[in-house]
């Protein structure tokens, strides 16, 4: 699952990443929640070139009836061709969301302890995302999902889904409009390497989505709410 992230990168190191056309500033976001303009990537009309655009996050499918329905955050990679909310979105509006990391709870008691996953080195993930334009009249609204799969063994202590993180290798693929081969796409759609993951703490204020400065990962001094283990340890892996 996810459903809050961040994106605090550079537009320099985006743009050395990703290439995309567009050079507009980039705010960073330390706690990006649900039905908030998100960056997302996609391949422009001439299919050579990235550019960036803002979708707000959480699906709209060009059929609903309105814009204020059922709005998933998430899109399981085993429901993208058959569920009727994904099914077109997959097959040809799909694209890339960058981020630094995103956020897990761990559960313990009454406890929600937030912590946030990210590269060891500190990489920008390239999350799988769909998107879709929903229009009436004059008015559009344009809305995207991340895509997840099942957790891999970093990740599963705290949930049992996280978000598919594209590999470099598969950013064409997963991009070009021209990719309508199911298989191929959903091959891609895997758990990425608990190898070069890691999980640290972050601060309870980021259990509010109206806190979206850099002190959501800076952990208070005062660390004494935190549940500890036997061998002093957090429980997680």
């Amino acid at each position: 699952m996810c459903a809050r992230f961040a994106l605090y990168a550079s537009l320099k190191m985006m743009m050395e990443k990703y290439h995309f056309a567009d050079t507009s500033e980039i705010t960073p976001r330390f706690n990006i929640a649900p039905s908030q303009p998100i960056l997302a990537l996609g391949m422009k009309a001439d299919r050579r070139t990235l550019g960036a655009t803002q979708f707000h996050w959480g699906l709209v499918p060009y059929w609903a009836a309105e814009a204020n329905g059922p709005r998933p955050v998430n899109a399981k990679a085993e429901s993208l061709t058959n569920k009727p909310m994904f099914r077109d979105s997959f097959r040809k509006r799909r694209c890339i969301i960058p981020a630094s990391g995103y956020y897990e709870w761990l559960t313990k008691g009454r406890q929600k302890i937030p912590m946030f996953i990210r590269h060891k080195n500190l990489e920008l993930m390239s999350f799988a995302g769909i998107w879709d334009c929903w229009k009436r009249g004059t008015e559009k609204l344009f809305t995207c999902a991340i895509v997840t799969t099942e957790a891999n063994e970093l990740t599963r202590s705290l949930h049992d889904r996280m978000p598919v993180i594209l590999s470099p290798e598969d950013h064409a693929n997963w991009l070009d409009p021209n990719t309508t081969d199911q298989a191929t796409l959903l091959k891609i759609l895997k758990p990425y390497s608990e190898s070069v993951l890691e999980i640290i703490l972050a601060n309870p204020v980021v259990n509010s989505s109206k806190h979206e400065g850099p002190d959501c990962l800076i952990v208070p001094s005062a660390t004494a709410w935190l549940p500890v283990a036997d061998d002093g340890n957090l429980p997680i892996r």
